[in-house]
């Protein structure tokens, strides 16, 4: 989570207990938050988050998620990341019997 809160904060600063706090309400019943992540650099090190995304459910339509976060590590940016995290969520959403995202900007 640590790493994930350093990701998030770069684009969007606000302080680390808080964010922190806010990724530790992820739960399988929404919101929750999905990350991208590279393949460990060495056996046995940590994975980097490469992006975020948090989902959220939309009231009164039953079948459609919100987008609410979707970002990509700035040093990662321009490489494919960003779409494949929404193609990510895409999948999960509709493995999960969801039809429609929803996405401001």
């Amino acid at each position: 989570m640590s790493a994930c809160a350093d990701l998030i904060n770069d684009q969007w600063p606000r302080s680390r207990a808080s964010r922190l706090h806010s990724l530790g309400q992820s739960s399988d019943a929404f919101p929750l938050c999905l990350m991208l992540l590279s393949p460990r650099p060495t056996p046995g090190a940590a994975p980097i988050v490469v992006g975020h995304a948090r989902l959220s459910r939309v009231l009164d339509q039953p079948h459609s998620l919100l987008v609410e976060t979707v970002v990509v590590a700035r040093t990662l940016r321009g490489r494919g990341f960003g779409r494949r995290l929404m193609e990510g969520l895409e999948a999960f959403a509709r493995a999960r019997g969801f039809h429609r995202l929803h996405l401001t900007t």
